[in-house]
């Protein structure tokens, strides 16, 4: 695809655009892969007593940093309020 020169008397803008949008969506899946990692390393990172968060993260599609963010939170006030209602 990138060495593919246009060919001669064609429009070179069509061959360019294709590139581009190439590029573009290279960009968009590295991002979304680069994310991806993020979100495993997160859930990697959680203790052991977390287990089953982990597991339900791990199966979690689409799965952002942000969602993992706001799940480990949850479960970590979810445990907090059964801890104290348990005394």
């Amino acid at each position: 695809m990138w060495t593919l020169p246009a060919l001669d008397g064609a429009d070179p803008a069509e061959r360019l655009t294709k590139i581009r949008c190439a590029h573009a969506q290279i960009d968009s899946d590295r991002e979304n892969l680069f994310n991806r990692w993020l979100t495993y390393a997160m859930t990697l990172a959680l203790p052991d007593i977390y287990s089953t968060p982990k597991q339900l993260l791990l199966l979690r599609e689409p799965q952002t940093s942000a969602s993992v963010q706001a799940a480990v939170q949850a479960e970590w006030t979810r445990r907090g309020f059964e801890e104290a209602t348990a005394k």
